[in-house]
């Protein structure tokens, strides 16, 4: 219903490098993006300056180079990778695995139609850019185990190392997967550091570029790291103290994390905390999954493994959570889409060994199990369209600043606009808002206030203030005899959400 925050600082900056070729405070063509933004809100964090991976700034920008800049346009980049690329290329990979035209499409669809995969493709955001880079990687590793060659190692090391700009996860993520990829090497050749080697290559060549830009930026890794240890301080993070991971109440803290990514109530009925990654009323994964996970399981244990696939799929699962639980972030479903692909081919390895089953009542238990799976999905997805918009709106954008952005640039008079920071990501929605309806004229006259303006003093009469609806800060803002409530702007819900006044004096 409404622009994320940083679906909005994805959007200015891509619209920026798209016509500049520089970031918002000057950077040409950075490799990492810093949010600052001198003509904004940003105020100063504890932390420095926010450092972003630089993947979808750039499509952005090369979308935007084609298309007006638009929600649908900044949302582009993300819907082809989430929905079309990515379930394409585990086609290909499920393909190769199971050898079956029919499987491969299977779990194509099994991960296409997972809702958090559907409703994180929806969004300007860079949680599901790995995975691809992911696909990528383990097609060649399959391509290594038929065929011998350590040119697909280096390509599948490759796709790793660029997946490193997508998603912070995949700081992680890729030399987890990098040294996974050793079960199959030994499996395959008995002497995994010739192929070992091949990979880390192909793996350290795109990161060539990061360490001389490192060199000029050496303040970016300690933001970064240091932003992750101040923010969410509410959960429990192994990177917070140096010694965390020797306390017992830490490593409590950190098994709990991780093993939140395993709760069947998480994984099969709510999905998570977070109302712009579930609706809430449905899981992580379809319920008939809830069957043909476990089953895949047994499957792949049951099976003959000479070339260490199996154990690499099952490891890549195991291993998903592993930079949450880093974080102290539990029950974040964006933070690990990393297993999706993986458990689609585990689920797809059930229902093959169900259909495969000579059991008389096993084909027609995987046949209501594909019913039921598209009935729960219709349900899902007519509610994602529906009444969750409102329920959700909220998460979205609280203030409904696309409203509010909209009556203030109907106003041609106001010879300063006053925006309160206490407005949820105020300067980037503010600035996308206005290069998007042709009003960049309105950023030179618009001033960011703190205390909800109460510390603007008389001057600039006419102008205007957007302000939270909270009853004592605009009971004192009229007291004062500067202000009078000009426009009560209301969400979806109809809640008050913004007060804009009018300065009299």
């Amino acid at each position: 219903m409404y622009f994320g925050g940083d679906e909005a600082h994805f959007a200015v900056v891509g619209h920026s490098v798209a016509t500049t070729g520089r970031n918002l405070n000057g950077d040409f063509l950075p490799l990492f993006f810093s949010l600052s933004d001198p003509t904004t809100d940003l105020q100063p964090m504890p932390w420095g300056n926010t450092w972003y991976q630089p993947m979808l700034f750039y499509a952005v920008a090369a979308t935007v180079v084609v298309l007006p800049l638009s929600e649908a346009a900044v949302r582009l980049p993300v819907a082809i990778v989430g929905g079309l690329i990515t379930p394409v290329l585990l086609f290909l990979v499920a393909h190769r695995l199971f050898k079956n035209r029919r499987m491969a499409l299977l779990c194509a669809a099994v991960f296409a139609l997972t809702p958090p995969q559907l409703m994180l493709s929806r969004q300007a955001l860079d949680y599901v850019l790995p995975l691809p880079f992911v696909l990528g990687w383990l097609w060649f590793v399959i391509d290594y185990t038929e065929s011998r060659r350590l040119k697909s190692l280096v390509i599948g090391g490759l796709c790793l190392g660029l997946g490193f700009y997508s998603y912070i996860a995949s700081w992680v993520m890729m030399p987890i997967y990098l040294a996974l990829s050793a079960v199959v090497f030994w499996r395959v050749s008995g002497n995994p550091i010739k192929p070992l080697l091949a990979s880390v290559a192909g793996y350290l060549l795109p990161l060539l570029v990061f360490i001389p830009w490192l060199w000029t930026h050496p303040a970016m890794l300690r933001e970064t790291f240091d932003r992750y240890q101040m923010s969410d301080q509410e959960q429990v993070s192994l990177i917070q103290e140096p010694g965390a991971a020797l306390r017992l109440d830490k490593v409590a803290a950190a098994v709990s994390t991780y093993w939140s990514y395993f709760d069947p109530a998480f994984l099969f009925l709510i999905g998570g905390p977070s109302m712009t990654t579930s609706t809430g009323r449905i899981g992580v994964f379809l319920l008939p999954l809830a069957v043909l996970l476990p089953l895949g399981v047994f499957a792949l244990l049951r099976r003959p493994d000479p070339a260490g696939l199996h154990t690499l799929i099952l490891l890549a699962v195991v291993t998903a959570p592993v930079a949450a639980t880093l974080k102290g972030q539990p029950f974040m479903i964006q933070r690990v889409v990393f297993m999706l692909p993986f458990t689609a081919i585990i689920a797809t390895f059930g229902f093959q060994w169900l259909w495969d089953e000579r059991w008389r009542l096993a084909r027609p238990l995987a046949l209501a199990l594909l019913v039921i799976g598209a009935l729960q999905f219709t349900v899902f997805y007519r509610d994602y369209f529906t009444h969750y918009k409102l329920r959700s709106a909220f998460y979205y954008d609280p203030a409904a600043l696309e409203d509010v952005s909209e009556f203030l640039m109907a106003d041609a008079q106001a010879p300063v606009i006053n925006l309160s920071v206490e407005l949820d990501d105020v300067g980037a929605k503010w600035r996308y808002y206005t290069t998007r309806d042709g009003r960049q004229e309105l950023i030179a006259k618009t001033r960011f206030v703190l205390n909800d303006g109460l510390d603007i003093g008389p001057g600039d009469a006419g102008s205007l203030l957007a302000v939270h609806m909270k009853n004592e800060q605009l009971r004192l803002l009229e007291q004062s005899g500067l202000w009078t409530i000009e426009k009560v702007v209301a969400d979806v819900d109809n809640r008050p959400t913004v007060a804009i006044l009018r300065k009299q004096k």
